[in-house]
């Protein structure tokens, strides 16, 4: 089961100029080319450099719980409470 509570990646806050300039400084043919022609390897450096950038670029709402609103009948909820 996935833990809802969990920080959630905020994309409308990220810093997406330094990240695409972070991102310009990889050597992506050396990178890649040392993978041997292994697809797999390829995918996971280009996986596990994405989310390293994103990581440092893009910030994380880590409250995300109390910002959502509560389910069901709130007007029940709050006489049921008195």
């Amino acid at each position: 089961m996935v833990n809802s509570c969990a920080g959630k990646i905020n994309y409308g806050k990220g810093d997406y100029e330094n990240l695409r300039k972070r991102l310009d400084t990889v050597d992506w043919i050396q990178s890649l080319g040392s993978c041997d022609g292994d697809v797999d390897q390829m995918w996971d450096y280009y996986k596990n450099t994405l989310l390293s950038r994103i990581e440092q670029y893009i910030p994380v709402v880590s409250n995300f719980c109390e910002l959502k609103k509560p389910h069901g009948n709130v007007l029940l909820t709050k006489r049921l409470e008195n």
